[in-house]
């Protein structure tokens, strides 16, 4: 019989499969393009706010992380690139251990006004093999 962790860690690879999203990771712009697989969360935070008062309208905080198959980006670098579209390019912050065959890293969207120019950085960026099904 399978352990409680076999279990877990095959839910995990099957909702991995289920909900991942092709998308191309970049250490630097000007860096070996390297295709993956990614699932891309946005997580709800309450703004915590010491001034607050207990009718205060609650105002939310969007924190986006990514979660990536070890196998694809096993250590994911800090301020790295995730290109999901033209318009959809995460910047990576800190990163926490593989763990069951993922690695989950907190990220910040870049603006959508930015996007043109970081692809516009990266070489052969409309026409690397790598951006077939992401830029093109």
């Amino acid at each position: 019989m399978a352990s409680w962790r076999e279990h877990k860690a095959k839910m995990k690879r099957d909702a991995h499969t289920a909900f991942r999203i092709p998308a191309v990771y970049l250490v630097r712009a000007d860096a070996t393009p390297v295709p993956c697989m990614v699932r891309v969360h946005s997580k709800v935070a309450p703004n915590q706010n010491e001034f607050t008062w207990p009718a205060a309208p609650g105002y939310l905080e969007i924190d986006p992380y990514i979660i990536f198959d070890a196998s694809e980006v096993p250590s994911p670098s800090l301020k790295s690139l995730v290109v999901l579209s033209a318009t959809e390019i995460y910047r990576i912050g800190p990163s926490e251990p593989q763990r069951e065959g993922f690695v989950r890293s907190d990220a910040n969207k870049v603006e959508v006004s930015d996007c043109a120019s970081i692809i516009a950085a990266i070489p052969n960026a409309d026409s690397d093999p790598a951006f077939l099904g992401v830029l093109f």
